[in-house]
């Protein structure tokens, strides 16, 4: 969990071309990233931001870890949740 107040970020998405921009909404800064799906549930990410060359892998979690999909939504809980 993180501190602090929100981010908000704004992102051009160009599906056809497996790629997308992101960038804050006062313009400091932005990225040009292209993005591909590789072998066992990873996608790959890279490209430029603000100038310095990035690359990201990620890796899907297994579902069943995440308390959302193990646990399921409950607007309400009697019981705090202890985990």
């Amino acid at each position: 969990m993180t501190k602090g107040s929100p981010l908000a970020y704004r992102m051009q998405l160009d599906e056809a071309g497996n790629k997308f921009m992101l960038g804050d909404y006062s313009k400091n800064w932005f990225g040009n990233f292209v993005y591909e799906s590789g072998p066992s549930d990873v996608l790959t990410l890279s490209g430029k931001l603000q100038g310095h060359q990035i690359e990201v892998k990620l890796r899907r979690g297994e579902q069943s870890r995440y308390l959302l999909t193990n646990r399921g939504f409950h607007w309400i809980n009697e019981v705090p949740l202890e985990r």
